[in-house]
């Protein structure tokens, strides 16, 4: 989840999610994966969240390693984060 810098547009958004829709075709580990805006229901979320499903440890390494995951994240993405926190869990 990322709350976005002071500033950050919503045409800077549009980007990151057209970025984001790209993903599952590059990358086969990809399970289910959504993103998207805050629906603004409560003051203090985040503004923005990704969650991906993956089957695995490594399919999450390669996930998080992709070259193309990691121009997204340095070109797009990290310049607008205020604070972004993350959790990976086993769903049993």
């Amino acid at each position: 989840m990322f709350r976005w810098k002071d500033g950050t547009t919503d045409e800077q958004v549009d980007a990151i999610e057209a970025a984001l829709g790209t993903l599952p075709g590059e990358i086969p580990e990809l399970g289910d994966y959504h993103f998207g805006r805050d629906l603004d229901l409560v003051n203090a979320n985040f503004d923005f969240c990704v969650v991906a499903d993956l089957d695995d440890e490594d399919a999450w390494a390669t996930y998080r390693d992709h070259p193309v995951h990691r121009r997204i994240i340095e070109e797009l993405i990290a310049p607008h984060v205020d604070t972004r926190v993350a959790i990976q869990y086993a769903i049993t």
